[in-house]
């Protein structure tokens, strides 16, 4: 939740501005950086003693065998979605620059895309099906895998998705079909984040990124009131998303 709220942050200043960001991190890291993973760890390490822009990320991800593809980009990106829900150029834009910040795999940039248009579209309330969600990524160059993960979501129960498989939990592809099937699949926020969370893995992560595709999906008043009371600061997260659909409104 920090990561997205210094994210939004910076949104509300204008496209994204990635050493802007990052010294958010940074100074995020140095006060709390709680729940952080092994990959943005390194990434801000680096970028302390200097890196800037995507320099730190990229070099994170070469040194993995371009291998490494976490999903802590994918995590935090509902901002990005908020601010540019009615520019789908911008919103392309600035969830490959959120991602890259931390994340530089082609995968963990278009799973972010991809989390970040089906808020958008749950925003707008349109209709819009996974396979022109795929077919889309496809035109675009994402990476066939990114595509193909889209189209088993659309079929798969959540079961067959095996959130819960111990060598990958925390892959970003793994964590979008977790979105993806909870888009698909809701009836309710509660029961179906429950669901999902219920699922294991990487509860958490998944856990936030399809409780972001529900919020779009059913408003802030299905999110139990139990729930809220146990964040730290409902009242700045409830300011920050106004202010970010008051922006992109305007």
């Amino acid at each position: 939740m920090a990561q997205a709220i210094e994210l939004a942050h910076c949104l509300l200043e204008g496209p994204l501005d990635i050493d802007a960001y990052l010294r958010r991190l940074v100074r995020w890291a140095e006060e709390s950086g709680r729940g952080m993973g092994r990959q943005t760890y390194e990434v801000l390490v680096r970028a302390k003693r200097g890196a800037r822009g995507t320099a730190a990320a990229m070099a994170v991800w070469e040194e993995s065998g371009r291998w490494a593809a976490g999903n802590g980009a994918v995590m935090r990106c509902a901002p990005v979605a908020l601010r540019w829900r009615r520019d789908p150029v911008r919103l392309i834009e600035d969830a490959g620059h959120s991602a890259r910040v931390t994340h530089y795999d082609p995968r963990c940039v278009w799973t972010t895309a991809a989390i970040c248009a089906v808020i958008a579209h749950a925003l707008a309330d349109s209709h819009w099906t996974l396979h022109e969600l795929a077919d889309g990524l496809d035109r675009v160059g994402a990476p066939d895998e990114v595509g193909e993960a889209v189209r088993r979501s659309a079929t798969s129960e959540l079961a067959e998705l095996e959130l819960d498989e111990p060598f990958s939990m925390g892959y970003t592809v793994r964590t979008m079909t977790a979105g993806l099937w909870a888009h698909l699949n809701a009836r309710d926020c509660e029961t179906t984040l429950l669901e999902v969370i219920h699922a294991g893995g990487d509860t958490d992560t998944n856990g936030a990124v399809a409780g972001a595709v529900l919020g779009a999906r059913f408003g802030a008043s299905a999110i139990p009131e139990r729930w809220v009371e146990r964040l730290p600061d409902p009242r700045e997260i409830v300011s920050l998303a106004d202010r970010l659909w008051e922006a992109s409104s305007s």
